[in-house]
């Protein structure tokens, strides 16, 4: 039985009930309406500042306050009247935080100052909101729990802002580095030098962190000098002992004119860079050889460095290290090996990143399957040594993040790059085609593929043009020599014919009978640059032909390189 006016303890419970499943969907609806601003405020990259206003602005909405103020620090920001003469950062600094609570709410005597810490209480900076009124009910527990959810939201506003903010700095970081690197191996690598009888190729790619490989490549009278070396370490100051090694290396080969040897040359650079070693706590390996392109003879050197593989007729070899790394002891004194490179022979000099890269299954590739590799090198030019032995290196990555800095130098006794010498007939025209297939064997294959059908029949079309109206003098041959860069694919044809004029030669006409033309048409429609230009050589004066497709328009598509220092001796 119920009296009037007084509810029985069921109505009760069923009124509390239905409060707090009012109080549960306005929190519900306030979570989704704040996760929505916050969320459309990140995607339209507002300061950070304006979207903390934004949260104050919807939590004084949401529970009917006369104001609200954001603090940090002694920066506070406010929307509408805060009904009080207290300084928001004084009210809160008042305040105790809740131990292990990411938002502290506190109530004030009055029930109408609602005051909120925010953060780790270990922070020195103080974050906290507060909200006002200056009559009417005070603030509800259910409104305290509104208010909270506007604490998590400016909670989740800060960190995701600091992660972004962390997230660029990250990048920006890697961007420099990157850059560093770059910049540090392009300045300082010169061109290789052109050498009669000597193939030279050579290529750094750093890793994303900037790292201390260098190498160089210059000439001495009659002699070629060729020096790889490896910092062993990092970051600024890897570069800056690879600039100092590269300068001292530079000096001590200049010294060195009337002694060739490489050993005194690592001797000479080791006393010149250990004061500065051990002041930064690094060591460099490296190694040094000095070449007579004329007679073979190559004298090498090696300081704690490896790859050093030489391949000859009867097996590859590795050249060990005779003495420390420059920087360990104060002085070194390596001995120096000699031997005589015959035609074909391969010498490579290697960083420890292409033996050291491992596998899907952290396998380290290993000097024995590099060396088994450069002995089925032999008789390759050094371009197409070079590109081979890094397919293997990328094969065995499989898809792997570069480790470390990788530097590959190759010397061959022979030639610098792709090259074959035809008769003037037709029927010796017809080995540019599996000429030019061995030259793109190192691209991938539907790549090589496209290029293949492009230059065969440009290539044959200009040949054949030497052939049938060149006029050759007796014994002279047509000499082709392949390139194969970064961004394109290049073929030089040589020639001691008659001089052509190609913007003399016609247009072909349809419907018109015509003898000269259609070659020319359909070189240049399958090439991006078809070049003419005469040229005075050793045997005379000869047309210089310059075939090029761009590597992007051959795939059909775009492609993206990795920031390299390449040269060879063309």
């Amino acid at each position: 039985m119920t009296t009037a006016g007084h509810p029985t303890a069921a109505q009760s419970a069923e009124e509390e009930l239905t409060a707090a499943l009012v109080q549960a969907f306005d929190r519900e609806d306030a979570l989704r309406s704040l996760a929505g601003l916050v969320l459309s405020s990140l995607e339209d990259d507002l300061p950070v500042e304006a979207v903390l206003r934004r949260l104050l602005e919807e939590g004084v909405t949401l529970l009917s306050a006369e104001g609200g103020a954001y603090v940090e620090g002694r920066s506070v920001e406010c929307v509408g009247r805060l009904a009080t003469t207290d300084d928001p950062a004084e009210v809160l600094g008042a305040l105790s935080p809740d131990p292990g609570s990411e938002v502290s709410v506190h109530l004030g005597e009055s029930g109408r100052r609602l005051s909120m810490l925010l953060g780790d209480p270990s922070e020195d900076t103080l974050r906290g909101i507060l909200f006002c009124r200056t009559d009417g009910a005070p603030f509800s527990t259910g409104e305290v729990g509104l208010a909270s959810t506007v604490g998590v939201a400016a909670r989740l506003v800060r960190s995701v802002n600091r992660m972004r903010v962390e997230a660029i700095e990250r990048a920006r970081a890697t961007r420099e580095l990157e850059a560093a690197a770059w910049l540090a191996q392009s300045s300082l690598q010169r061109a290789l030098p052109e050498v009669e009888g000597l193939g030279i190729s050579a290529r750094t790619v750093p890793a994303r962190e900037a790292g201390g490989d260098f190498y160089l490549c210059e000439t001495s009278g009659d002699l070629v000098w060729a020096v790889v070396g490896d910092v062993a370490g990092k970051g600024l100051p890897a570069a800056t002992v690879m600039t100092k090694a590269l300068a001292a290396t530079r000096v001590a080969i200049a010294r060195a004119d009337a002694d060739p040897d490489p050993g005194a040359v690592l001797a000479a650079v080791g006393a010149e860079l250990f004061d500065y070693l051990a002041q930064v706590g690094l060591f460099v390996t490296a190694v040094a050889a000095v070449v007579d392109p004329t007679t073979g003879t190559l004298s090498i050197a090696n300081a704690g460095h490896t790859p050093v593989l030489l391949a000859q007729r009867d097996a590859c070899r590795p050249v060990p290290a005779s003495c420390p790394p420059l920087g360990v002891l104060p002085s070194i004194s390596p001995k120096v090996l000699t031997a005589t490179l015959e035609e074909g022979d391969v010498l490579l000099l290697g960083s420890d990143g292409l033996v050291e890269q491992e596998d899907g299954r952290g396998r380290m590739l290993g000097q024995d399957l590099l060396c088994e590799l450069l002995a089925t090198l032999r008789g390759r030019d050094a371009e197409t040594a070079r590109r081979l032995v890094e397919a293997q290196v990328d094969t065995w990555r499989a898809g792997r993040e570069q480790g470390d800095d990788t530097t590959l130098m190759v010397l061959v006794r022979g030639g610098s790059a792709p090259h074959l010498d035809v008769e003037p007939t037709a029927a010796d025209v017809r080995r540019v085609g599996p000429w030019l297939a061995e030259v793109l064997e190192t691209l991938p294959a539907a790549e090589a593929a496209t290029l293949q059908g492009r230059f065969e029949l440009a290539l044959h079309e200009v040949c054949m043009n030497v052939v049938d109206h060149g006029r050759l003098p007796e014994g002279a041959r047509i000499s082709l020599e392949a390139r194969i860069g970064e961004d394109d694919v290049t073929v030089t044809v040589r020639d001691r014919g008659v001089e052509v004029d190609l913007d003399a030669v016609p247009e072909p006409v349809p419907g018109q009978p015509q003898v000269r033309g259609y070659g020319v048409m359909i070189a240049r429609q399958l090439l991006d640059v078809l070049e003419l230009t005469r040229e005075e050589r050793a045997d005379g004066v000869g047309n210089l032909w310059r075939l090029v497709v761009r590597r992007a328009a051959a795939t059909g598509a775009g492609q993206t390189s990795t920031p390299s220092t390449e040269g060879t001796d063309a």
